[in-house]
């Protein structure tokens, strides 16, 4: 894969949107992140699981977009879950403090099952 490129793909899980991404996410291809989570919010998801098992590399132009979709969906402490960090991706979710305002999760099936939980009735 070439430094530049990056591949998207979006499904539905539950009551969220499922965006999986595979290579790296920079100024080259925030573009492209862009784009993808903007669909899916004005497709109206309430919540975006975002598989990162795949991405190498996130650079602050990433993070930037990130924050974009955190913040169009109302900055809600379960509006979005990053799953599958590498230790590099973690250390720079880490050092910008996102992963104080994120959740991380290390599977996909956790992190699913973590947004589409059913309130209890009272």
């Amino acid at each position: 894969m070439e430094a530049d490129r990056i591949t998207l793909t979006t499904r539905l899980a539950g009551s969220c949107t499922v965006v999986t991404a595979v290579g790296d996410i920079d100024l080259a291809t925030a573009p492209q992140l862009r784009a993808c989570l903007s669909a899916a919010i004005d497709a109206d998801a309430q919540a975006l699981v975002i598989d990162v098992t795949g991405v190498g590399f996130l650079d602050s132009t990433g993070i930037g977009v990130l924050i974009g979709a955190w913040n169009r969906l109302g900055s809600r402490p379960d509006a979005i879950t990053l799953v599958g960090a590498s230790p590099l991706v973690r250390r720079v979710l880490q050092l910008t403090a996102i992963d104080r305002i994120f959740t991380l999760r290390d599977r996909l099936p956790e992190a699913v099952g973590v947004v589409t939980k059913p309130e209890l009735a009272p």
